[in-house]
């Protein structure tokens, strides 16, 4: 059902306003961590259709595809007991806050990434 230009005016201004205006602090955090999480996430996510499509356009060799692909899934495995240790030390809200902006500082940098080694870095880092 379509709304009108006043119905969806309203519910913005009751709505995402007070968010803007920190009335709400707990929901605005929620949302910027939902909103920074599934960017981050985006640049994951693209690359599992993009790569094995467009690996000659970005200088990776085909049998490097599945290697990139999965090299971050070994790095969280052997990585998992250092970061419980991290956690403990720093707090949950600075490790994500951390591994949000690498993560999107990772996404980033498949836009410039060419070459195996740098691929090889983002995606480890992501």
């Amino acid at each position: 059902m379509l709304r009108s230009g006043g119905e969806i005016k309203s519910r913005f201004r009751f709505i995402v306003l007070p968010l803007m205006q920190g009335q709400d602090h707990k929901l605005k955090a929620s949302l910027f961590a939902s909103l920074s999480l599934a960017f981050a996430s985006f640049g994951d996510a693209f690359l599992y259709p993009f790569l094995p499509v467009n690996h000659a356009a970005v200088g990776v060799p085909v049998v490097w595809i599945g290697v990139l692909l999965s090299i971050n899934r070994f790095v969280r495995i052997l990585s998992n007991t250092w970061i419980v240790h991290l956690l403990a030390r720093f707090g949950m809200r600075r490790i994500t806050i951390f591994a949000v902006m690498l993560a999107a500082l990772s996404t980033a940098g498949y836009a410039i990434a060419s070459g195996i080694f740098l691929w090889m870095v983002l995606r480890i880092a992501w």
